[in-house]
């Protein structure tokens, strides 16, 4: 799969001139992967899982959960 990625972004983009690759996700070892494949590349907790994980660390703080 990853070499179809590096494929898609070296025919759509300059990868001379990418400065960083963000691989987004909760954690699984398939997204990490990507990380021995793609130049440049970081990996990031994704939005979604770094809300869940903020809720359920202060959800039981009266007042605070939206």
């Amino acid at each position: 799969m990853w070499l179809e990625v590096i494929d898609y972004i070296d025919e759509h983009y300059d990868l001379d001139n990418i400065e960083t690759i963000y691989l987004a996700g909760d954690g699984p070892s398939w997204i990490r992967e990507g990380l021995n494949w793609l130049p440049c590349s970081r990996y990031v907790l994704d939005r979604y899982h770094l809300n869940k994980y903020v809720l359920r660390a202060t959800g039981h703080i009266p007042g605070k959960r939206p």
